[in-house]
């Protein structure tokens, strides 16, 4: 049977609500004395079922999808779904009491749409909604004094028309919060922010407020003594992070982790991120809060020294990304003064390297690195002999960086971090040696290291590098079990290649000698005036080697434009298949002459553009 006439429900009323104003309009009784009237509980009024809601549509003529629109219906454990939307319990809270005196004050005049009746509004009880939208004042939001309260009676537990006169005219003005705004749109049926529509609402919003909290108000700030009015405020900051999904959450962390500044050294994670820190952590109830957790577990794992095992935020850390000093120190052995002076000389982290910060961060693979290489290193004696070199040369090796140590030490030339391994050796050893070829017999012009550094006055050092660096071409050795003292260079190639450091404006003797077609008396030659009153045609340059000692070379601009401006007789013979003998003779009837003098230069030299112009 449908109750006549057929009362309408108001817009975002509760079926509570809706069913107190039933049981007056009709039978004029209160919200309880009708329930018991039609035989139904107000626990069934509260957390109807699908069943109960067909029975409430048939005697009120509302239809059902109306009425679920009024209801938050028992979703899974501990779950409520209303308009689509599911979240936990807490989110839509029925442990308090929330209304709006300035809309319960327009309910009562008779030609409000409830007909003068107190009406309780479903998005009163969402815990983000703390503005009314309609009026800009704060809710009034308190604890239930009892059980029967959670049946939000207005007429029982709203105050009286005076009271709420007061209360509307003392309330504070203020607007929704972004977060509420997004509420609300999202239970209407409005799409966006993407990443926060991705997750449940009640997740959506506590990861905005919890976000908010700590960057507006305090990492530390106590919870339960926040005023509506900060928590606005919050939930604004909060949303502008989250609403740009990931990477606005981790922009907000980086915030919070920059503004520990120099403290960071001697803090964790808890100390960064107060409040959001031990909400993750410290998950009681074991709810799920959905990506924000992850968001934040991985910046933590990639910003703190973190163990392998840990339990963080309910998941146990696989593999550890950063150390600490005192960590690394304790799984590997290493001294906490010697590795905080490596990790800071080696630019792994920044810091004072006399000064310990045990719980500086340190990228955990670079950091076991450098503590195994540590504890690796080898006396420069065994350098020496992995080697076949004498202790000076060793030394030098080591010192120039040919093969690398530790950590560089400025002022000091003492300790395990001077030394270099084994491995590093090994590795010089095995480029140096690849670079020779094993010959049965020196090909000729070949020298020991030794004697071919005496011989061009350059340093084995800097004739060493130039072998490891694959610069010097000719490198032979008789006895690869030699080693190093079984190497063997060419001189000339080695003032070529090494002295001029690889210049490409010199050239030396036999470079340009050979790039001339003379011999190098006769290239020197060209390096004095062959006439009286003429200038050379070359010039030459002094470059000092590592051992301070100078050397000369060519330029090359000059031997190229040499090469151009002049060519000799034999070669004007082989070109017309010739021999000078009857070269000479043609040139001369073509009214052709040498330019330069036979003597110093071993040959007569014409001008191209003379034997061009004569088309011989």
């Amino acid at each position: 049977m449908t109750l006549r006439p057929e009362l309408p429900i108001c817009e975002d009323e509760t079926l509570t609500s809706y069913l107190g104003r039933v049981g007056k309009f009709h039978f004029d009784l209160s919200a309880y004395r009708f329930l018991d009237l039609i035989e139904f509980s107000r626990e069934r009024a509260k957390y109807p079922s699908h069943e109960d809601l067909d029975r409430i549509s048939g005697l009120t003529g509302v239809a059902k999808d109306r009425l679920v629109d009024a209801v938050a219906l028992r979703a899974e454990s501990r779950q409520r779904r209303y308009r689509g939307q599911t979240f936990s319990t807490e989110f839509m809270n029925a442990n308090q009491t929330s209304f709006c005196p300035s809309c319960l004050l327009e309910d009562e005049k008779f030609d409000s749409a409830s007909n003068g009746s107190r009406v309780a509004r479903m998005l009163w009880r969402v815990e983000p909604v703390r503005v009314c939208g309609k009026h800009h004042i704060e809710l009034v939001r308190r604890p239930n004094r009892s059980v029967s309260e959670q049946f939000q009676d207005m007429e029982l537990v709203a105050p009286s028309t005076k009271d709420l006169k007061d209360l509307s005219a003392a309330a504070r003005k203020s607007s929704p919060s972004a977060l509420q705004v997004y509420v609300e749109r999202r239970f209407a049926g409005e799409i966006g922010p993407a990443w926060l529509d991705e997750q449940d609402i009640d997740q959506a919003a506590r990861a905005c407020e919890m976000l908010g909290i700590v960057l507006s108000l305090g990492t530390h700030i106590n919870l339960n003594k926040l005023s509506a009015n900060q928590r606005i405020a919050a939930e604004d900051v909060g949303y502008d992070f989250a609403c740009r999904g990931q990477e606005g959450v981790t922009e907000a962390l980086r915030i919070l982790l920059e503004r520990k500044g120099d403290r960071l050294g001697k803090s964790g994670p808890q100390f960064v991120f107060g409040r959001l820190y031990q909400w993750l952590q410290f998950n009681g109830n074991k709810r799920e809060i959905g990506p924000v957790k992850g968001i934040v577990r991985d910046f933590v794992i990639d910003n703190f020294p973190i163990a392998t095992g840990t339990e963080l935020f309910g998941d146990t850390v696989q593999q550890r990304k950063l150390h600490s000093i005192d960590s690394l120190s304790k799984q590997t052995g290493v001294h906490h003064k010697t590795l905080n002076r490596a990790v800071v000389l080696s630019g792994l982290a920044d810091g004072d390297p006399e000064n310990p910060a045990l719980t500086r961060p340190i990228p955990s693979g670079a950091g076991e690195d450098l503590a195994a290489r540590i504890l690796s290193a080898i006396p420069r004696s065994e350098v020496c002999s992995l080697l076949n070199c004498n202790r000076v040369q060793g030394d030098q090796f080591v010192s120039s960086g040919l093969i690398p140590v530790i950590c560089k030490t400025p002022g000091l030339t003492k300790g395990a971090l001077c030394r270099t391994t084994k491995a590093d050796v090994e590795s010089f050893l095995t480029k140096m040696m690849s670079a020779a070829k094993h010959v049965g017999e020196a090909s000729n012009g070949m020298l020991s290291i030794h004697d071919a550094a005496a011989r061009s006055r350059s340093p084995i050092v800097d004739i060493t590098r130039s072998i490891v660096e694959g610069r010097l071409l000719h490198v032979e050795t008789l006895d690869p079990d030699q080693k190093f003292k079984g190497l063997l260079v060419n001189v000339d190639e080695i003032e070529e290649n090494l002295v001029a450091g690889g210049r490409e404006d010199l050239m030396s003797r036999n470079q340009a000698a050979d790039y001339l077609g003379m011999k190098t008396y006769e290239a020197y030659a060209l390096t004095t005036a062959l006439k009286a009153g003429e200038i050379p045609y070359l010039r030459l340059r002094q470059v000092k080697n590592g051992k301070g000692v100078w050397h000369e070379f060519f330029v090359r601009s000059d031997v190229v434009r040499f090469r151009d401006t002049f060519v000799s007789l034999e070669e004007v013979s082989q070109a017309h298949n010739l021999t000078s003998r009857w070269m000479k003779p043609k040139l001369e009837k073509a009214g052709i002459k040498p330019w330069l003098p036979k003597d110093r230069l071993g040959g007569y030299y014409y001008r191209r553009s003379d034997i061009d112009r004569a088309r011989i």
